[in-house]
């Protein structure tokens, strides 16, 4: 259902108002041809419908409990409502004296580091820290059972909004909008199903579909879900159990070609058509085998005996033409001695350019005669 204020049912004429051309208003039906109509009315209406827990007594108080030993790390249905009650607030008693001791060591620590002229955001971040603590240690001694079930009679029982419930409690307005998401996805009636969905019903039908050996992707397809919530929950609940179904007996298997006998006749048949030079896969298309098959009988029967097959016809070589000029030894013609990097230091200066230095030295290539300046002409 959707919330809205309580109210009375209308009676016949309600609704009615004044006629826009009448004497009262002094309008004509010219004019009200001219107009633009408007009619507003101020409701109170929610994008989602009332939770069903929050509207029993029971389940409220089951989902408020649960909801608070969740927050402390506690185990769920261990004892009545007054013993899960009384244990919520020992632990939260026994966590006050370490949380004000850590709170009384940051807010020391920052007022030290503010002296000393920290950084402004290593500031912020110690008064985030503090400003948390500090709301943890104010919500257990008020009582946190008290305060979530507060949040939820008003604002699912009163009509209140976030604003005017952290008004009325003392806390921040986002606080009340977290703490009613919580309290819905601990129900499992939450409008999410990627976060909501993990309740007793939902999870059943997941182990159910995981034994009939469904994958995990099937199960998230049949369920309406993603495959990475469904192994998420199964990871959660389940804790990683394998499921898998007794595999049936195995199919003999059927070979492709029928086997025959191996008599005298079929392996001299075997051992002509390999004399002849015929492959493996030659001779098992004529023998109705496979190749594997026919290659084992005759390292069975012939052992590594090798046939001869007939000689290839030699391809004629291309002749490769001569070459005009012989190449010449590197070994020799880049050998340079005194005399030479002396000519060379000579033909740069009075030629200039590499290909005349490497016609005149000889040389195969102007990289040769440029290179060997560089190295020791230009470092001297």
């Amino acid at each position: 259902m959707t919330w809205q204020e309580q109210h009375f049912d209308k009676h016949q004429f309600a609704g009615k108002r004044t006629h826009a051309v009448s004497a009262d208003t002094e309008i004509s039906f010219q004019d009200f041809g001219r107009m633009h109509i408007e009619q507003r009315k101020v409701t109170q209406v929610r994008r989602l419908p009332t939770p069903a827990w929050a509207l029993n007594d029971a389940s409220l108080r089951e989902t408020v409990l649960r909801y608070c030993e969740d927050r402390l790390y506690l185990d769920h249905n261990k004892g009545t409502d007054e013993e899960r009650l009384a244990r919520i607030d020992a632990d939260a008693k026994r966590r006050l004296p370490a949380l004000q001791q850590i709170f009384d060591g940051l807010q020391a620590r920052y007022t030290r580091e503010a002296a000393q002229g920290q950084s402004a955001n290593e500031l912020d971040r110690l008064r985030v820290e503090i400003q948390s603590l500090d709301t943890a240690i104010v919500l257990l001694k008020r009582g946190i059972v008290a305060l979530a079930l507060a949040v939820a009679h008003y604002y699912y029982w009163l009509g209140w909004n976030s604003a005017q419930i952290a008004n009325e409690l003392g806390v921040k307005p986002p606080m009340v909008r977290q703490w009613c998401r919580r309290m819905n996805i601990v129900a499992g009636n939450v409008g999410d199903q990627k976060r909501g969905w993990g309740s007793r019903e939902n999870l059943q039908r997941l182990f159910v579909l995981r034994m009939t050996g469904r994958s995990l992707k099937q199960s998230a397809a049949m369920l309406g879900i993603s495959a990475v919530a469904a192994q998420e929950h199964w990871k959660r609940y389940f804790l990683g159990l394998k499921t898998s179904l007794p595999r049936g007996p195995r199919k003999a298997r059927v070979s492709r070609k029928t086997r025959k006998p191996w008599d005298a006749a079929r392996l001299k048949q075997l051992f002509t058509l390999r004399a002849k030079g015929h492959t493996w896969r030659a001779c098992a298309e004529l023998m109705d085998a496979t190749s594997s098959t026919l290659i084992t009988h005759w390292r069975a029967n012939f052992g590594p005996l090798r046939v001869t097959r007939k000689p290839k016809k030699e391809r004629a070589r291309k002749r490769q033409p001569a070459r005009l000029k012989p190449r010449r030894d590197s070994k020799t013609w880049t050998r340079w001695v005194p005399a030479r990097i002396e000519r060379l230091a000579r033909e740069r200066r009075l030629r200039g350019t590499w290909e005349q230095c490497a016609k005149a030295l000889d040389l195969n290539s102007p990289h040769t005669a440029r290179a060997a300046w560089f190295k020791y002409c230009k470092a001297k």
